[in-house]
């Protein structure tokens, strides 16, 4: 799976039929986690700057 995140659509391309469809399996199974878990940092990240901003006024 790590493979499918970090490969460039040219080279999913040029892989054979099974294997492309593994890699793209892959891909759409991991990127879920992934999207969220960065969702989750960037919101607490903000709510980090928002509360130490509010303490300071």
């Amino acid at each position: 799976m790590r493979s499918a995140a970090a490969a460039r659509a040219q080279a999913a391309a040029e892989l054979g039929g099974h294997r492309r469809l593994a890699t793209l399996v892959a891909f759409a199974a991991v990127m879920p986690q992934v999207a969220a878990d960065e969702a989750i940092e960037v919101f607490d990240l903000v709510m980090g700057d928002l509360i130490r901003s509010s303490a300071t006024r």
